[in-house]
């Protein structure tokens, strides 16, 4: 990104008629019965002191000019300049649905950005920490982004962080949504987006039914838990869906793919704090045109997935080279941001009937996507 520009403030004006000319020395005189070479010697000094003095004066013009242009004064100029540092704020450890954004910020180190993943143990503390400006991006649920924009969070979403890959996963008794009645069944959080689904999944199934809940923080985690029969059942994402099927394979079921299920749904996002946003609008869409150009190339380079994976993730080569395949075929990172304002419709109608979010919610409260359309305008649509 080109560096702001810094418009030069008034150079000060120099002399006391403020034309930024010296007032002029009197002219040497010649007085009773001084010589002349006396005279010569005395003009030829007060010449110097003259050249001396202008000399000065440029080098008070220059120093002035160049403050001027360094540092402007406040309001002038301030809202181009690059941030020193951007952090990124994370829900929960890094998991697949990260993987994508995580390499949009290894590319803009490269594009000479300082840049910081900041990764939280749930999702109500990152969103609080975007909101105080501690983070200036976010990303993760759009359920607990968006609950906190109805209770005046400054906050907005730009585009989909990655498409809906979840699914409810069980043990094999477990064969209906009736069946979770009393069983143990791990979420993130009550504000989590994988809780805002398994409510909705029992509010439109099996109204009613009550499972024990148990909270454990993240998907990998609770794919443990369900390998050593700590738990019942749980919410998982596809990454962690797979390893437990090659792992054990047989014994668990997927009890609802909420990809099939709810395909317009939206349910992760990324966001940017909106004090930042209108003071650094140049970052933003230089920030979402490093993540659209990852979501592109890695549709030809499954191989930056398959080392992002290892690299973040810490899993295996092969077993990444499948999830990134999976990945792929399943088109999680979309080319063109993967929101607009029927999904965002859509999404908003869903969460406020499943009262997951409070209701009175617009498209324009919780979205900004100018940011967004400038940059796929800049670099074209697919």
């Amino acid at each position: 990104m080109e560096a702001g520009r810094h418009p030069q403030g008034p150079s000060g004006r120099t002399g006391l008629d403020g034309s930024g000319q010296a007032d002029a020395a009197p002219p040497a005189t010649i007085r009773g019965e001084r010589n002349f070479g006396a005279v010569r010697k005395e003009t030829i000094l007060v010449k110097k002191r003259i050249r001396l003095f202008f000399m000065m004066l440029g080098l008070v013009l220059v120093a002035t000019a160049c403050t001027s242009a360094v540092a402007p004064s406040a309001g002038i100029g301030q809202a181009e300049r690059r941030p020193e540092n951007i952090r990124v704020g994370f829900s929960t450890a890094a998991d697949m649905g990260d993987i994508a954004s995580l390499i949009a910020l290894e590319l803009l180190a490269e594009r000479g950005y300082k840049v910081e993943p900041v990764f939280y143990s749930g999702a109500e503390l990152s969103v609080a920490a975007l909101a105080k400006g501690d983070v200036q991006f976010g990303n993760g649920s759009t359920r607990t982004h968006w609950t906190a924009i109805a209770k005046s969070a400054e906050i907005v979403t730009i585009m989909e962080q990655a498409a809906n890959a979840w699914s409810i996963v069980s043990t094999p008794e477990t064969v209906a949504c009736a069946d979770l009645q009393g069983k143990r069944l791990a979420i993130t959080s009550m504000g989590s987006l994988n809780g805002a689904l398994l409510n909705a999944y029992i509010r439109i199934n099996c109204p009613g039914t009550a499972p024990n809940i148990v909270l454990i923080a993240n998907s990998e985690s609770r794919a443990a838990a369900l390998m050593t029969g700590a738990i019942d059942a749980a919410p998982l994402e596809t990454s962690d869906l797979m390893r437990i099927e090659r792992l054990a394979p047989g014994r668990f079921r997927r009890l609802v793919d909420f990809a099939t299920s709810l395909p317009r749904l939206k349910t992760t996002g990324i966001y940017v704090n909106r004090a930042f946003a209108t003071q650094h609008a140049e970052v933003v869409k230089e920030y979402l045109e490093a993540v659209l150009t990852v979501h592109r190339r890695i549709r030809n380079e499954p191989a930056l997935v398959e080392a992002a994976v290892v690299k973040y993730l810490g899993m295996e080569k092969a077993e990444a080279a499948e999830l990134a395949q999976f990945y792929m075929d399943a088109n999680i990172w979309d080319a063109n941001g993967g929101i607009d304002r029927e999904s965002i419709a859509y999404s908003i109608d869903f969460f406020t009937k499943m009262d997951s979010i409070p209701p009175g919610l617009t498209e324009a409260n919780v979205a900004d996507l100018a940011y967004l359309n400038q940059v796929l305008d800049k670099i074209g649509r697919r």
